[in-house]
C-alpha cells in the first residue's frame, strides 16, 4: 500500500512538473477518467514508458522501504500513541503490537539489538546432549518460526563440555578460529547477552 500511494503521488507530481515545464504530456488523468484500456489505446508508447518505469519504482522501492523496515516504523507511529492513550484511558483497549507475526529469530537477533548498531549479541547454546557454547552470533536463518530446522553460527566460542563443564575449551585458540556451526535440531535452549556497548569484560553467566 505504502509503495503505491507514494508512487501514484510521485507520478502525479511529475506529470504535473513536465507539462508546467511544456517537456512532455503524459496526460495522466485521462488515464483515471478513460480508463487502463482507452489509455493504452490513445498513447501506447507513454503508458509502456510510465508502465516500465513504475515496475523499475516498484522493485527498488520495495526492497528500500524493506531496509528501513518503513511500514513498520509508519505503524509503530501510530500505535505509538494509541498504546499511551490504552494504558490512561481504561475504556479504550490496547491496540496489538504492529508486526505480531514477526519472525522470532529477526526480532531478538535484528529489532532487539537495533541491527546490532554497536555489537553482537552473545548466545550461550545449551545442547540436548548436554554440552554447551558460549560465543557472538555470526549468522542466523531468516525462515518462518515453524521450520524446526535451522542452522546458525556462532563465532569466538567456548566449548563446555557436559563430562567436565569446569574445564571450558577456547575454540578460537584451535584451527577453524573458532566458529561453529549448529542446528536447532540439537538445541536445547538459547540464552541471548546484549550489551549496548561493546565491553569485552562482560561474559555470559549461565
Amino acid at each position: 500500500m505504502y509503495i503505491h500511494v507514494i508512487g501514484v503521488t510521485l507520478f502525479l507530481a511529475c506529470a504535473a512538473l513536465l507539462s508546467h515545464l511544456s517537456i512532455a504530456e503524459l496526460r495522466y488523468t485521462e488515464l483515471v477518467a478513460d480508463g487502463t484500456t482507452a489509455y493504452f489505446a490513445d498513447y501506447p508508447l507513454t503508458a509502456m514508458f510510465s508502465l516500465l518505469v513504475y515496475l523499475g519504482y516498484i522493485t527498488i522501492s520495495a526492497e528500500l522501504l524493506g531496509a528501513y523496515q518503513f511500514p513498520h516504523k509508519a505503524a509503530s507511529t501510530v500505535s505509538g500513541p494509541a498504546m499511551w492513550l490504552a494504558h490512561r484511558l481504561r475504556w479504550l483497549p490496547a491496540p496489538q503490537a504492529a508486526h505480531p507475526q514477526t519472525p522470532v529469530w529477526y526480532d531478538i537477533f535484528h529489532q532487539e539489538t537495533n541491527g546490532f548498531a554497536n555489537n553482537r549479541p552473545r548466545l550461550l547454546v545449551r545442547l540436548k546432549g548436554g554440552d554447551t557454547y558460549i560465543g557472538e552470533l555470526g549468522t542466523y536463518p531468516l525462515l518462518s518460526d515453524d521450520q524446526p530446522d535451522k542452522d546458525f553460527s556462532i563465532t569466538k566460542a567456548v566449548w563446555l563440555s557436559s563430562i567436565s563443564p569446569d574445564d571450558p575449551l577456547t575454540l578460537t585458540d584451535q584451527p577453524g578460529g573458532g566458529t561453529v556451526l549448529l542446528n536447532t535440531t540439537n538445541v536445547e535452549s538459547i540464552q541471548v547477552y546484549y550489551q549496548p556497548t561493546a565491553d569485552p569484560a562482560v561474559e555470559p553467566s549461565g
